[in-house]
């Protein structure tokens, strides 16, 4: 059997490639090599991404719609600058929820939304992206949050890379605003939903270069 397959091979016309063949394999090799850059290209430029999470879910009874952006030198450092507020804006929520829910029969869930939830939204979370090529170029930059019950200080300014500095600006505004609330003696449920605002709603801005 295996002489015979041998004599077959032997006896088999070689197979020529034509002109036509070599042409087309080069030219879908050529898309092929600029897809992959294009896609490289895209990934490692500056790119704004925004995450969103709807609840309740499974592990997490926080309701309500919560979103946030982030900005970043690369479309994975800006998704996950994205995420990470997020769950900054879901934590806080949930802890003023079980604040507010005390001594009621919801304290108990309440309490386990605190430790549940940043986890859940960080594997819920949908993110979008855009790339942003004009966050590369080096401006001033402004976060405040509209919320006057929550934030009566001047606008919060930051400079550099845009990218770099809308993410500077907002840990800064946030930080203050939380500050600010102390200062003031706010009481703690009323600091974690303004820090849920903050992380959520703060407005930022860069000056046109």
């Amino acid at each position: 059997m295996n002489r015979f397959v041998h004599i077959l091979e032997d006896n088999a016309p070689e197979r020529t490639v034509s002109p036509s063949e070599t042409v087309w394999a080069v030219l879908w090799m050529w898309v092929v090599m600029c897809a992959l850059f294009a896609s490289a290209a895209s990934a490692s430029e500056p790119t704004r991404c925004d995450a969103i999470f709807f609840g309740p879910v499974e592990h997490c009874a926080l309701q309500g719609t919560w979103s946030a952006t982030g900005t970043g030198k690369t479309e994975a450092e800006a998704s996950a600058n994205a995420r990470l507020r997020l769950r900054g804006a879901v934590d806080a929520a949930a802890g003023a929820r079980a604040l507010h829910v005390q001594g009621t029969l919801a304290e108990m869930f309440a309490e386990r939304d605190v430790g549940a939830c940043g986890s859940v939204v960080a594997a819920a979370a949908r993110v979008s992206c855009m790339a942003a090529p004009a966050l590369q170029a080096k401006t001033q930059c402004f976060a405040t949050l509209a919320d006057g019950g929550c934030w009566q200080g001047s606008l919060i300014e930051t400079s550099g890379r845009a990218f770099l500095a809308m993410e500077t600006a907002r840990d800064q505004l946030c930080h203050e605003v939380d500050k600010n609330l102390k200062e003031r003696r706010v009481d703690d449920e009323t600091r974690m939903g303004c820090q849920a605002l903050c992380q959520q709603d703060n407005k930022t801005w860069c000056a046109a270069s």
